[in-house]
């Protein structure tokens, strides 16, 4: 057992050369060791990655990782990098820094978009004028948004057609719920924590 008060834990464990690992899960962000010259070439059998310091998204961990099919990552994202993990689908992106610097997100996390089912976003402050490049993703079955300081949310049609389960934390700002949403044949829950100004259109 490992026990510490720092607020990363550095792994030093050869990660990518233990075939009978398939989860690694965190209390707090981990970074994660480089794949080394002596590492196989082909893909770790991690599945998960749950917390991982944004410095650890590196091209050569993410190639590494292959086989992912969840991810969360958790602190300063502003120079976040990411690339195309094709079996991913549960992505959590939780933002620390402590300015009001913009997210700018990368491509490859538009590009992964409609493979997910989950998606987590929390203080990631991204230019909203993007927030429509959201709608593509198809099979969301679970979308999470906390903290974020959008005041409307309009579309010409609900771009989540498979959507389940809503939840929104401390949107403080936020109007009112899309219309849409009344229209979806699969929603089953709506959860609204700190995001009172949305309640009566939820209710509606």
């Amino acid at each position: 057992m490992l026990i510490t008060s720092k607020p990363t834990i550095d792994v030093k464990a050869d990660i990518w050369n233990m075939p009978q690992l398939s989860h690694l899960r965190t209390n707090k962000r981990a970074k994660l060791p480089p794949p080394t010259t002596s590492t196989s070439s082909t893909n770790s059998y991690l599945q998960t990655l749950s917390l991982v310091a944004p410095e650890s998204c590196k091209e050569d961990v993410l190639a590494k990782a292959g086989n992912l099919k969840k991810i969360s990552v958790k602190g300063n994202l502003t120079a976040f990098e990411f690339k195309v993990l094709k079996f991913l689908e549960n992505l959590t992106l939780l933002n620390d820094d402590k300015s009001d610097k913009a997210l700018h997100l990368p491509s490859a996390f538009f590009e992964c978009l409609p493979y997910l089912k989950k998606l987590t976003l929390s203080k990631t402050r991204f230019d909203w004028n993007e927030a429509n490049r959201l709608g593509q993703v198809k099979d969301l079955q679970v979308l999470w948004i906390e903290m974020a300081d959008f005041e409307s949310w309009e579309a010409s049609k609900c771009p989540f057609p498979r959507l389940r389960n809503l939840v929104l934390v401390s949107c403080l700002n936020l109007e009112a719920l899309l219309l849409e949403l009344a229209d979806l044949d699969h929603l089953q829950e709506m959860t609204l924590d700190n995001t009172s100004k949305a309640v009566e259109s939820a209710k509606e």
